[in-house]
């Protein structure tokens, strides 16, 4: 508000409400002040800090990866000389946007404090109403935790660069594949040779280990086998085999795959080299 606008205001008041005219003058300053502050008033006016408050992200630490969970607690500490602390608020995209946390300390003074960041929250259908069913997750991938906090005296803390992970809510998928060969399909060969490979999307990647394997003929065994060159299976000469190759993988963010299995059918039967005998007509050899 400007000294002419100030005048202004202040004349037409004093014609209004001679008697009153101070206190209305007053009144309408503060409102016309408060219209004309910044969107970046909330932040506070730190001129006459001379420490800004301090907070800390104790958890999670930077790098994490967060996975199959629907909510996770982000904690932290917070602190400001001789005047305390007033709030605390975190982000959990880069600074875009921000939202309260909660005092834990027990005493107001914002020593320990915790967010609760919602990584799945309920759909709505085509008419709005909510479907306590349907869940929508968030994308996987990196985001940057950020906290700010507020003194009694008005100053604001300048959030420094955050603290970024990986949030990864979709399981790692695993697929086989064999040169030359269908599933399911009969072979004379013997070995067929299986080949996995895992992925994780924009997820934490795959786990070290993973996939895990195993073969069994019943279509009931855990794989617990890591995997590190192609799976020979094979079936010995003469006989017919069916066996299953089972599998899944596991990322850093410990989501799990679902375990699958291919099945190979192998018939070696005509494997076996022929076997001739010969003998003399009559029933005798030798010479005569």
């Amino acid at each position: 508000m400007n000294l002419t606008s100030w005048r202004w205001a202040s004349f037409w008041l004093k014609q209004i409400f001679p008697a009153k005219s101070a206190v209305c003058a007053i009144a309408l300053a503060t409102c016309l002040l408060t219209l004309s502050l910044p969107a970046h008033a909330e932040q506070g006016d730190n001129d006459h800090c001379a420490a800004p408050p301090v907070s800390t992200i104790t958890s999670p630490l930077a790098g994490a990866q967060i996975g199959g969970a629907t909510t996770y607690t982000i904690t932290g500490t917070a602190s400001s000389a001789g005047t305390g602390v007033l709030k605390v608020k975190v982000s959990t995209n880069g600074g875009k946007s921000w939202h309260l946390a909660t005092d834990t300390s027990g005493n107001a003074s914002w020593t320990s404090w915790n967010f609760t960041w919602k990584m799945s929250s309920n759909k709505a259908d085509d008419d709005g109403d909510i479907d306590p069913d349907e869940k929508k997750v968030i994308k996987d991938g990196s985001y940057v935790i950020m906290s700010r906090a507020k003194s009694h005296h008005g100053c604001v803390e300048t959030a420094g660069p955050g603290v970024t992970v990986i949030v990864d809510n979709t399981e790692p998928v695993t697929s086989a594949s064999a040169a030359g060969y269908v599933f399911a399909s009969v072979t004379a060969t013997s070995p067929v040779s299986v080949t996995l490979s895992a992925s994780d999307g924009a997820g934490s990647g795959v786990a070290d280990g993973s996939p895990e394997y195993c073969v069994d003929t019943a279509d009931t065994c855990a794989p617990n086998l890591a995997y590190s060159a192609a799976i020979n299976v094979t079936c010995a000469p003469g006989s017919i085999c069916t066996q299953y190759v089972r599998y899944h993988s596991l990322d850093r963010a410990g989501n799990s795959g679902a375990v699958q299995s291919s099945l190979v059918k192998q018939n070696v039967l005509d494997l076996q080299a022929p076997v001739t005998t010969a003998s003399p007509a009559g029933g005798r050899s030798g010479n005569l």
